[in-house]
């Protein structure tokens, strides 16, 4: 009561006390505000068409040239106003009333307004919110922001709908000389806004998640603020930065973020971009990003009319059909008609005007290992060595719910264009696929291979420990080549295949491994774990082992036959089908040998990782078992164990296109990196188009960086 009394006699309101009534203070604080100006100045809006509007002026009564675009959003207009895309531009904003909920400065998205000018049917002068700092005129004044009320916005709107976006003059001056006035906007370009708008110098934001480089074009905060949110290390860069800077931070995944103006103008910035994405590191690009990825890959750009600004543009996913309903801000667009197919395709469009919404990069949808195989068969059939009529090419096909299936068609396809149509292929699988083409496979067969996949295991499993600390260097490969030789002789010819030689063997060659004169240090140790093809083939992975052990390391990649009883394991059902006894008795036959060739590493000092059950038991609580695809739950299951174990750093590779391994694989690194924090792992994608030294520096984060202290 005591505060209407004052406010009546026009007395001086005591601030500090009506803040503690947030509902008032706003209200009470507008009408006392001294820099509130007590005259109403006219202001005048000029389209380059000639229309011109007169209204009052809000803000700034600086004069001010820019583009004159229109919004249709209904709320959000501080985050419109300190949204970076819009610099250079005077928005109008299309629902009458502007300024209700007033301004509160935790909603910006950038430390202060980008727009040159802001255009409203009617500001709202006695705005209520409790969080509410401000009017919207005095922000406008407070960031000298020129501005115009009072005019009618749904006729500046139809015009900028039926003649498209144009540029246009707000002045106060009420003597304008017209024709002065059309030269000058004329005369006027937006010029290369992005490198106002990008932050000057690195901006690091902790995180224990994924490391993610953004390229700042004009990024909002909200971006930062959401990658932080989900556990991100992030890093925010100047637009024009060298992409070898970036690439050589090794982030896990790169964003181009929103900006303002023509992707065109951005020249430099493309060609840094064009390195990026030739770098193999994951891209995510949204806006002008998006528009600047398209050009950095061939493809081309052009204006809109009057662009997407709006909280309500619906988009349609072509993959899936559902449509979305967006907020945008675009005014230009990436041409469909001249995208290069090989390299990207359509994904979203908007469904008011079918313009293009999204791309989806389809240059690494070839999957990796069936490139290496292709290319490797090929090279070989080039090689002038082999019968062309008489050599088959055998391609072992999984059948399960990745590109897997589709190996046999590329390989027939890479072979058919390579010109050696006359060599035959056929097709290995469990699952009865390619009939046309399958492999009679004979019980002779079968057992051989057994044979083949310990005796492979157990001489990996001693190469890869002895060799990077032997005192005589070469004594390990000679071993090595010793045992290979005795092995594939007995294999050839059928001879010594039984399972109590084998058991005998494991003995013998442990044995002989343990003779090697080792050094007293023993190198640190780094576990392989990934994507089946990719762990083991050297040229796949760019020969890491080596690299690991030039930098004072040894490897430890756990054998084919612990995949092997993954993927029975996996395949188990609770029918009693034919095929799930006949697992059941496989996986049970299997350990028996596997523990056997556990018992003799460990007699003679060597490191393995548990048996399969016994890894498949640690990792209860880290793994989700439902991962059946691809490697699916093996590649979590193995860094437990690794970890757990004596081998507490892991790297883990993966093609970088293939979508099983990054679900099941890489999705899960951070859980398990918080569960495991006395481990260290890091990902590491391959590919055809990747560089060898992003592959290296990826790996050299591993070995440089120390182990946390944990439990």
């Amino acid at each position: 009561m005591v505060v209407f009394i004052k406010l009546r006699k026009k007395r001086p309101i005591n601030v500090g006390y009506l803040k503690r009534f947030p509902r008032f203070h706003s209200f009470f604080l507008s009408k006392n505000r001294k820099n509130e100006r007590n005259t109403i100045m006219k202001a005048f809006l000029i389209l380059e068409d000639g229309h011109v509007f007169e209204g009052k002026s809000i803000g700034s009564t600086d004069e001010i040239i820019s583009e004159i675009v229109f919004n249709t959003s209904m709320t959000g207009y501080l985050e419109i106003l300190t949204d970076p895309s819009y610099a250079g531009q005077s928005v109008c904003m299309t629902y009458p009333l502007i300024g209700n909920y007033g301004v509160c400065r935790e909603d910006m998205e950038a430390g202060r307004p980008w727009q040159s000018g802001f255009i409203v049917r009617e500001l709202c002068k006695t705005p209520s919110n409790f969080r509410s700092e401000m009017t919207i005129n005095e922000f406008l004044v407070e960031n000298n922001i020129t501005g115009i009320e009072g005019i009618d916005t749904r006729t500046l709107t139809k015009i900028l709908r039926k003649d498209g976006t144009m540029r246009g003059m707000i002045t106060t001056d009420e003597n304008y000389d017209f024709d002065e006035c059309m030269k000058r906007i004329k005369a006027w370009k937006m010029g290369h806004v992005v490198l106002d708008v990008t932050c000057k110098e690195k901006i690091f934001y902790p995180g224990d998640g994924f490391k993610v480089a953004v390229i700042d074009l004009g990024v909002k905060k909200n971006i930062v603020k959401s990658l932080l949110a989900r556990g991100c290390q992030v890093t925010v860069y100047p637009a024009e930065t060298p992409a070898e800077e970036i690439i050589a931070d090794a982030p896990d995944g790169i964003m181009l973020t929103n900006g303002p103006g023509d992707p065109k103008e951005c020249v430099d910035i493309i060609k840094e971009i064009k390195k990026l994405y030739d770098s193999n590191v994951p891209i995510f690009a949204i806006c002008l990003g998006h528009q600047l990825m398209a050009l950095a890959t061939g493809a081309d750009t052009h204006k809109m009319k009057y662009g997407h600004r709006g909280g309500n543009h619906p988009v349609k996913d072509l993959a899936t059909g559902r449509v979305y309903i967006s907020s945008q801000n675009h005014g230009y667009v990436v041409d469909t008609d001249k995208l290069d197919p090989n390299v990207a395709e359509p994904a979203f469009i908007n469904v008011n005007d079918g313009t293009n919404e999204g791309l989806k990069y389809v240059n690494n949808d070839m999957c990796y290992p069936i490139v290496l195989n292709a290319g490797q068969m090929i090279d070989a059939l080039q090689s002038g060595k082999y019968d062309i009529s008489r050599t088959r090419l055998l391609m072992p096909t999984a059948g399960d719910a990745c590109r897997g299936a589709n190996y046999l068609h590329v390989l027939k396809e890479s072979v058919r264009k390579a010109g050696f149509d006359r060599a035959k292929i056929l097709s290995l699988n469990v699952k009865g696929l390619e009939k046309d083409c399958q492999m009679r496979v004979q019980p002779f067969m079968v057992w051989r291979a057994l044979f083949g996949l310990f005796y492979g295991d157990i001489l990996m499993l001693l190469l890869n420990q002895t060799r990077p600390n032997e005192v005589k260097k070469g004594q390990s490969q000679k071993v090595w080549q010793k045992w290979i030789n005795i092995l594939s002789r007995d294999l050839k010819e059928g001879k010594n295949l039984t399972l109590g030689k084998m058991k005998r063997n494991f003995d013998r060659i442990a044995r002989d491994f343990s003779r090697i004169r080792l050094n007293d240090k023993r190198k640190q140790r780094v576990g392989i774990v990934g994507e089946l093809y990719i762990k083991y083939c050297h040229l796949g992975n760019w020969d890491m082992i080596k690299f690991l052990e030039s930098n004072g390391c040894e490897s430890h990649t756990n054998g084919l036959s612990w995949y092997a009883m993954y993927y029975m394991d996996s395949h188990l059902t609770d029918n009693m089908t034919f095929e799930s006894l006949l697992y059941k008795a496989g996986l049970k036959f299997f350990g028996s040998l596997q523990r056997a060739m556990i018992e003799a590493l460990r007699k003679y000092g060597f490191y393995t990782m548990e048996d399969f059950f016994t890894m498949k038991r640690e990792a209860e609580g880290y793994v989700s078992w439902g991962y059946k695809t691809g490697d699916g739950w093996l590649i979590g299951a193995e860094i437990t164990g690794h970890i757990l174990h004596e081998c507490p750093k892991v790297l883990a590779v993966q093609p970088f296109g293939c979508m099983p391994n990054h679900t099941c694989g890489r999705g899960l690194y951070p859980s398990l990196q918080k569960k495991l924090p006395q481990g260290m792992i890091v990902s590491c994608d391959v590919d055809s188009s990747g560089s060898k030294l992003n592959v290296y520096n990826r790996a050299r984060m591993l070995v440089d960086r120390p182990l946390k202290m944990g439990k």
